[in-house]
Parts: structure tokens; sequence; C-alpha cells
């Protein structure tokens, strides 16, 4: 996640309803001209804010995401997984509750923390 006061982190869960996010925050640093996550730490402090408050960075392929707003009934909102591929604006994801395989929208996930 990119957040308004310019800091950059990694969703750890979602708030009840969809509208809020808890954040843990990383170190940011430059490359080739654009702001960078570089890492996050296990001891990284954890900030809550709101859907309005930052931007979604997209997840990559092979990368842990976490689902920020339900398209599929049989998802729901904060269930985490793998993000297997990517096909235009779709995401292939195995989804960690119970290793299913789901194709969402990819504006429905977000990278997610897992230590």
């Amino acid at each position: 996640m990119r957040l308004s006061n310019g800091n950059q982190g990694f969703v750890t869960s979602v708030g009840a309803g969809g509208s809020s996010f808890t954040v843990k925050v990383g170190n940011v640093r430059m490359r080739d001209g654009v702001e960078v996550l570089e890492s996050v730490s296990k001891n990284a402090a954890e900030d809550t804010f709101k859907a309005g408050d930052m931007d979604v960075v997209k997840p990559e392929k092979k990368e842990h995401i976490i689902v920020i707003s339900e398209q599929d009934a049989s998802v729901s909102k904060g269930e985490t997984g793998q993000l297997i591929s990517v096909d235009g604006v779709d995401g292939v994801i195995r989804l960690n509750r119970t290793g299913d395989v789901v194709i969402l929208d990819m504006a429905c996930l977000a990278k997610y923390w897992q230590e």
C-alpha cells in the first residue's frame, strides 16, 4: 500500500466492513526515480488506515495477497493466498484457507505481509 503520508507497507488485516486496513509500514528508497518499498522489519509499526488514505500497489506473480474487496461470494475480504498468475485484469489465486484456486479481479487484491 502507498499511504497518503508517503509511507508504504503491506496489509496485515482488513477491518470490519472492509473500510479500514491494518498496514505494517516499511522502509522506502528511490529506485530508477520511483519510491519503492525496500523492506519491512518483523518489528515494524502497524497502523490502521481508511481506504481513502492509501493507494493499492498491485501484487505480482508469486507474491502473498490479501483480498481487500469482495467480488465473489465464496471469497471474503481478509482472505489470504498466493498469486499464481495474472491474466489481463484477472489474478489466479491459491487460497491459504482451503487450497482452492480462484480467479479474482486484480483490483480486489493487495500485497499481504506474511512472516
